[in-house]
């Protein structure tokens, strides 16, 4: 009604299918993973190294699990995949006592 106030015709609007969308919203997820992971690792190699006696004083795991529905069918109609991810963290002790955890890959753990 206001376009027709204002003298202006409506324009048709094209919207994408639901795959599309869930297409574009996984490469965007993909992306930006990727500029995170891009910038953790710059910073890591811009990082002073620092090189001290330490101790291993603790050792743990964070599991998460993801679930997506099959055939990009948002209702689950199709049913469900789920995916386990691990990852592995260590915590070293400095001998001033200080303590940094660092993800280490699953194949360093002992």
């Amino acid at each position: 009604m206001l376009g027709e106030l204002l003298g202006k015709q409506k324009e048709q609007a094209t919207l994408p299918d639901v795959q599309e969308q869930s297409q574009c919203s996984i490469v965007v997820a993909e992306l930006k993973e990727g500029q995170t992971t891009s910038r953790t690792w710059n910073k890591n190699n811009h990082s002073p190294r620092l090189s001290v006696p330490a101790a291993v004083v603790a050792k743990r795991t964070d599991i998460s699990h993801s679930d997506a529905a099959n055939a990009g069918d948002l209702s689950g109609a199709h049913g469900y995949r789920t995916s386990t991810y691990t990852s592995y963290y260590v915590t070293f002790q400095v001998e001033s006592g200080d303590r940094m955890e660092f993800e280490v890959d699953g194949s360093d753990i002992i």
